[in-house]
């Protein structure tokens, strides 16, 4: 995961250094190729997938727009039948290879980057991931055409090289793309990634001279740096317990800002829940005790947990209000006590996101109320040896802000 998610980084770190006041195109219509790396979960390999791509992305602002993005990749994939079950196998009874179709439809919020020469961005989209297996045919058996339609997501971004005023050369464009999947009763997220590169041609706007005015000097005021701390409540998934727990704790940030548009967040987190009693509370183990431990009877369990997230902000600012959105990164860490099976304690540490963004008050120049940061924290996890296993957790986080630096 670490390594699919190092070029993202990459690339929305040049993002947000870029600074140069330049034109920009009220549309840019992106086409081109596709490379798709698919998992399709269980024992089946990754497979690869090349297709098309097709893109467009209204700017709203020179530094941030919307995209709408479409894309379909074609290859072949392992078929497994049911008679590898049997022994000894039926004659013919073999591995088949069967055809693979996958396409992306997303949509989300753009952050951009431009220089004369190039032009960085970044996304987060959502929406859905189409997948199809064509049908065959394994010792005289015609295994039906499979067809699945799941919730996904595309975080990435990519490096366009511009070749002119209305034309550029998208080198690369790269996306995470996670694909949520419900199957068997199992839920799961499908890690796939995806590299693009093709042609923008962009439309509308105006050249926009150097020597132009730029906005008032009040419009342009903007703390450096924004520290908040408060309260911190989140629903953790059910996966993890008997039912889904409410958890509350405390919370803390610290926002830089490179830009009156963006910046950067570093942010910990921590709350605290019980887990209530439950009859077989731990019912993969107690049904081989004989007789059952005092701990299949019901015990209170408690649980701390701890969010350590990293990763670029978008802001936008009136006198009274700042409302923001993010993109973190980073761990999330959870231990029981009283998990208690012959006095055993769980700690585990896991990959987490945090997907969200809030609404701040503004009470005066260096002080803030943080009305609330809702946030979609999805963290992976292994549970039965499912590697992609994630579990869904929301937060909701309140309280004060305060303002250093700036005009």
């Amino acid at each position: 995961m670490a390594r699919i998610l190092f070029p993202i980084g990459l690339i929305l770190a040049f993002t947000l250094s870029a600074q140069a006041q330049t034109e920009y195109p009220r549309v840019e219509i992106f086409g081109g190729y596709s490379y798709a790396s698919i998992e399709r979960g269980g024992s089946v390999p990754r497979e690869s997938a090349h297709g098309w791509a097709a893109n467009a992305s209204v700017n709203f602002h020179k530094y941030f727009g919307a995209t709408a993005d479409f894309a379909g990749q074609f290859g072949h994939t392992s078929v497994f039948p049911v008679c590898i079950d049997i022994f000894p196998p039926p004659p013919g009874c073999v591995e088949r290879r069967a055809g693979l179709s996958t396409n992306q439809f997303l949509f989300g919020p753009r952050v951009t980057a431009r220089t004369e020469r190039v032009t960085g961005f970044g996304h987060v989209l959502f929406g859905a991931s189409r997948m199809r297996v064509s049908s065959t045919t394994v010792a005289g058996l015609t295994l039906p055409a499979e067809t699945e339609t799941h919730f996904a997501l595309g975080l990435g971004g990519g490096l366009d090289i511009n070749a002119g005023r209305r034309f550029a050369i998208r080198v690369v464009q790269f996306d995470y793309i996670p694909v949520r999947r419900d199957r068997f009763s199992v839920r799961s997220w499908l890690d796939n990634v995806r590299v693009q590169a093709g042609v923008v041609i962009k439309l509308g706007g105006a050249e926009r001279s150097s020597s132009a005015p730029g906005p008032s000097v009040r419009s342009q005021h903007y703390p450096r740096v924004e520290v908040f701390g408060g309260y911190s409540f989140m629903r953790v998934d059910g996966a993890t317990f008997p039912t889904p727990e409410a958890a509350h704790g405390w919370a803390t940030s610290a926002s830089v800002n490179f830009h009156r548009y963006f910046g950067a967040t570093a942010e910990i987190a921590g709350q605290y829940g019980d887990v209530e009693p439950q009859v077989f509370p731990e019912p993969i183990i107690c049904l081989f005790v004989f007789p059952p431990h005092i701990s299949c009877l019901g015990v209170a369990r408690n649980f701390s947990n701890y969010q350590v997230l990293f990763g670029p902000r978008i802001t936008g600012r009136t006198n009274r209000l700042t409302g923001f959105g993010h993109v973190l990164f980073g761990w999330n860490h959870i231990r029981g006590s009283g998990f208690d099976v012959g006095g055993f304690n769980q700690t585990r540490t896991d990959l987490a996101m945090a997907l969200g963004g809030g609404l701040d008050v503004n009470i005066g120049r260096r002080l803030a109320i943080r009305v609330a940061q809702v946030d979609y924290v999805p963290v992976q996890t292994e549970i039965f040896s499912l590697r992609s296993f994630w579990l869904d957790n929301v937060r909701v986080q309140s309280g004060v802000v305060i303002k250093l630096g700036g005009r």
